[in-house]
């Protein structure tokens, strides 16, 4: 496997933003200052930057065009906001329209370099699955909002009233200095960061899956007509992560309604620092912890990826080169943060009960009425036999674990008929157990076959030879998680942390304010399987 080269990002602000992108999406999907090839005829001296960062994973194409500009210094405060955003927000957003186009028009003359010869090492999704993001990174004027405002965190006020030129025309009704709207009303939807909200927002939303699921409901709120304004990026998004409905969360009226014709939401200053405070935010935090394991595990396959260092399965079990294994990789990056709570915990659940065990596996399946409930994983170790019992060589002992693997996953999908892949991770017993150091990681990534009478034979010989899921060793259960866990207090609800303004003719003031807002509960709702030797 050859090594793939990736830019660090040129300037200062790409640096730090192309930082945020690995560690919230991780490095293989995250590609700093890439380029496209716009030649026509003869040779290419130069290519063009496509934007300072791209994300793909998945169906999701995330485009990030960074801009710090310095807040002009002369001219009243409308001629200054007109020049800062010209040049910070809509310079950017004419670069990621521009890119979004290239994009879906030419997915296979996209560089990770400026001559085009490294071709981006991922393949964009189809044209009827492309989920397409723009950003706009847009620094410089987070002294100059506080000042203006008076105080605040110096985010950007997010306006949905605001559309196209508006956002300088004095003469607009709802002109204000330091808001933004919808850019470009005519196109896909570009969200507006800043030096406050960009970390806000990728802090907390640090999955590809939650981040891209909020610009998605978040675009579609600021054009449904139903929000009015938010003072600040990050008072939306608090609004978001506590109301929701069982399809995840989204913005909706606290009883999980969706917003009626002349209902409008306002949100103001503070929510956001009233929700970090919040005892169950707190809880979520501290169980989230679990939930980095996963992401440390995805880190160890990326990092072999990347390198040209990973290290391929026997020929039985055909073992992808790196775009398959990529695929099983992405699977694992797609989880949503409490999706990988309960992995991680599964994870560290398999090293934990792996002691004095010559061989222990777990496989966490969803439910099969969940959406996402079509991947399944599998975990194993297995422990290397002692020179004294039996003399294999580090590369048997893999041999031997990636076979005994694939006979687990290759099992699991025959008996789940309703999962479309497995994938399956194995690694040695933690050292307190062994007392050797160092460990290696086993990938194996299958999608739901044909089952022909050969492979069906194929499975029960696997499980009858490495007695997978015998009877005997074979435990079930279920388990679950809440996003918010219970605190345990009187009131097992969002004491509501967002002051919200509902508008709807003739509607009750008092009850209004006596509203609360659910804290959405997630269940993870797996099906545990046990199996040890």
């Amino acid at each position: 496997m050859a090594k793939i080269p990736r830019a660090a990002g040129i300037t200062q602000s790409e640096r730090y933003l192309a930082q945020l992108a690995e560690r919230s999406f991780l490095d293989l999907w995250s590609y700093p200052n890439v380029y496209v090839d716009r030649r026509s005829n003869g040779p290419l001296t130069q290519g063009k930057e496509l934007g300072d960062l791209l994300v793909v994973c998945g169906d999701f194409v995330l485009i990030f065009s960074d801009k710090s500009i310095n807040w002009p210094e002369k001219g009243d405060i409308h001629l200054q906001w007109s020049r800062w955003y010209r040049r910070a927000v809509q310079k950017s957003a004419d670069q990621v329209r521009g890119a979004a186009r290239w994009i879906k028009e030419h997915p296979d003359r996209i560089f990770l370099d400026p001559a085009c010869t490294q071709a981006l090492p991922l393949t964009l999704p189809s044209p009827d699955r492309i989920r397409v993001h723009g950003i706009v990174v847009a620094r410089g004027a987070g002294e100059a909002c506080r000042s203006h405002f008076r105080g605040g965190s110096g985010s950007l006020r997010i306006d949905a009233r605001l559309r196209d030129g508006e956002h300088v025309d004095v003469a607009h009704a709802h002109y204000r200095p330091f808001s933004v709207g919808d850019v470009y009303a005519d196109g896909p939807f570009i969200h507006v960061f800043d030096d406050i909200t960009l970390d806000v927002v990728m802090r907390e939303l640090d999955t590809i899956s939650d981040f891209a699921e909020y610009l998605e409901r978040k675009a579609a709120f600021v054009r449904s007509g139903a929000l009015e304004y938010a003072d600040g990026e990050e008072n939306l998004l608090a609004y978001f992560l506590v109301h929701g409905t069982d399809a995840g969360h989204d913005f909706v009226k606290g009883d999980g309604q969706p917003f009626r014709n002349g209902e409008i939401l306002r949100v103001a200053q503070g929510p956001y620092a009233d929700l970090r405070e919040h005892p169950r935010y707190i809880a979520k935090k501290q169980a989230d912890r679990h939930s980095y394991v996963w992401d440390s595990l995805i880190k160890a396959f990326t990092k072999n990826i990347l390198a040209g260092t990973l290290v391929r399965g026997p020929d039985w079990a055909n073992q992808p080169e790196h775009n398959e294994h990529e695929v099983g990789v992405r699977y694992m990056a797609l989880e949503n943060r409490t999706q990988r709570r309960v992995l991680g915990a599964g994870v560290i659940d398999v090293l934990e009960n792996s002691g004095g065990r010559r061989r222990f596996a777990r496989g966490l399946l969803r439910h099969p009425n969940d959406p996402d409930g079509d991947v399944g994983y599998v975990f194993m170790t297995l422990e290397m036999p002692d020179k004294s019992i039996k003399d294999l060589t580090y590369d048997e002992y893999r041999a031997v674990r990636s076979s005994t693997l694939y006979g687990y996953v290759i099992n699991t999908l025959k008996d789940n008929p309703h999962l479309s892949r497995v994938i399956g991770i194995a690694t040695e017993p933690p050292e307190k157990f062994t007392g050797k150091k160092g460990a290696s990681e086993d990938l194996v990534y299958m999608e739901r076959p044909d089952w022909s009478e050969d492979l069906i034979a194929e499975a029960l010989r696997f499980r009858e030879h490495y007695a997978i899921f015998a009877d005997t060793t074979l435990k079930k259960y279920g388990v679950h998680t809440d996003e918010y866990p219970d605190t345990n207090t009187s009131d097992a609800h969002f004491e509501n942390p967002i002051p919200y303004n509902f508008e709807r003719p003739h509607a009750d003031q008092e009850a209004r304010a006596r509203r609360r807002t659910r804290a959405r509960r997630i269940k993870a709702g797996l099906l545990v399987g046990t199996s040890s030797i």
